[in-house]
């Protein structure tokens, strides 16, 4: 009897503040996996405590409203909804793309979600019409074989929509890939003004 393919848990580790991001995040998440041969209902959502730390690693190339930089080696084969991918995308506007095509739709601020959208698959972090104005975003792999761990983290960028560019309205968050697991970790610090949670879940 052939072996079948164990989905891998997906996990959301965020503060206090962010448990409702979280269920938002978890709704784009799985309303992405219905184009893939995983069903959404085979996948897991858990929420603890972790204190936020920036990546210190590769410095994106993603600047401005809108900036964008792929194709990024991975480092090992993830597999998301049925599918392995090596390389990836990622944009100022809070997501990363699987693959190695482009990000389109002016960096993809605009939150489609149909099964046909342009930058299918997306890991939505924190998905908004965000601004690299200040802050950094940095990327890396580490660890060993068959466990090694991707990890982006958005540090200090600026939130809001419309490209907003004010200096107080500023966010801290980042995401990790499991190699072999397959698991997703979201993980977020300081999130700005209450103002811009709602913002993001309208």
């Amino acid at each position: 009897m052939g072996s079948t393919e164990s989905p891998p848990s997906t996990f959301f580790k965020a503060n206090k503040k962010s448990w409702l991001l979280g269920i938002f995040m978890t709704m784009v998440l799985l309303m992405n996996f219905s184009g893939f041969s995983q069903s959404a209902s085979s996948y897991t959502f858990s929420e603890s405590t972790e204190a936020f730390s920036a990546v210190v690693g590769t410095n994106s190339t993603a600047t401005g409203d809108d900036g964008t930089q792929s194709p990024i080696n991975i480092g090992f084969t993830f597999t998301f909804g049925g599918v392995n991918y090596t390389t990836f995308g990622l944009t100022t506007n809070g997501f990363l793309k699987l693959g190695g095509a482009a990000i389109t739709s002016t960096g993809g601020f605009s939150n489609g979600l149909s099964n046909s959208a342009t930058n299918n698959p997306l890991l939505g972090v924190f998905w908004d019409d965000n601004h690299r104005n200040a802050g950094s975003i940095q990327y890396l792999t580490s660890g060993v074989s068959p466990n090694q761990i991707l990890e982006v983290s958005w540090t200090g960028v600026n939130i809001g929509g419309s490209g907003a560019t004010s200096g107080s309205s500023t966010a801290s968050y980042k995401i990790r890939l499991y190699e072999t697991t397959n698991a997703i970790d979201f993980i977020y610090g300081t999130m700005g003004a209450a103002e811009h949670f709602r913002h993001l879940l309208v």
